[in-house]
């Protein structure tokens, strides 16, 4: 069923539809590019590639430059791929290291990466309202309201009505709240260090700054 939504096969009676609209009779790439795609269990990747390659070859419908300047790899079919080999890099940088110091340093400690995110923003900004924690932390409202149950539950946060807004819940740490998070804080910067350490001190600054730079907001939002 899943080759023949993909059109991989062809059935050989009947009609799929996307969207309302039929989808027989197109090529798989073009059925892909609407949205639809599948995996298979017999994967063969290249060997002599690296993972992000082999990422980038299924990721080819969603560049602009055609297939023969990919291959060639020069001029703005090389700066395409770079954009994608960079958005590929961030993204499985940031997802190795919150895994990496969740296991390692929060959940011994009995902490979920949310909840540690909650406790070290009250920890440098002070008492706050849960929507400004969510703000703050880059949570959404639902994870930092399911993350403070069990804070809370810990010990480790309080919750109170505003004093002005009584539809508003201000959060604040616990004494044993501000002992975890500088605890938690401490073991995670002995974890960067490790991680780091491939870098010298001038690479690990030329990245910071390349990274800041990334971050900040285009000339219009400014």
């Amino acid at each position: 069923m899943r080759g023949g939504i993909s059109q991989v096969y062809r059935p050989q009676e009947g009609d799929i539809r996307w969207k309302g609209e039929s989808i027989m009779g197109q090529r798989p790439d073009a059925v892909a590019a609407l949205g639809v795609a599948r995996t298979f269990q017999n994967i063969e990747l290249f060997p002599h590639m690296t993972v992000i390659e082999n990422l980038l070859l299924g990721r080819h419908i969603r560049m602009e430059r055609s297939w023969l300047a990919g291959a060639l790899w020069f001029g703005p079919a090389k700066k395409e791929e770079m954009e994608h080999r960079l958005s590929f890099a961030l993204s499985r940088a940031a997802t190795r290291f919150v895994r990496h110091v969740e296991s390692e340093v929060h959940r011994p400690a009995g902490l979920t990466w949310a909840g540690f995110r909650i406790l070290f923003t009250l920890w440098v900004c002070g008492d706050l309202e849960a929507h400004r924690v969510a703000h703050l932390s880059g949570l959404s409202r639902a994870s930092v309201s399911s993350a403070v149950n069990t804070l809370e539950r810990e010990n480790l946060v309080t919750r109170t009505p505003h004093e002005v807004d009584g539809r508003a819940i201000v959060l604040a740490l616990t004494p044993p709240g501000r002992t975890a998070t500088v605890e938690a804080y401490t073991a995670q910067q002995d974890v960067e260090k490790t991680v780091y350490g491939a870098l010298t001190a001038e690479e690990q600054a030329t990245l910071a700054q390349l990274i800041e730079k990334t971050l900040r907001p285009p000339q219009s939002e400014a």
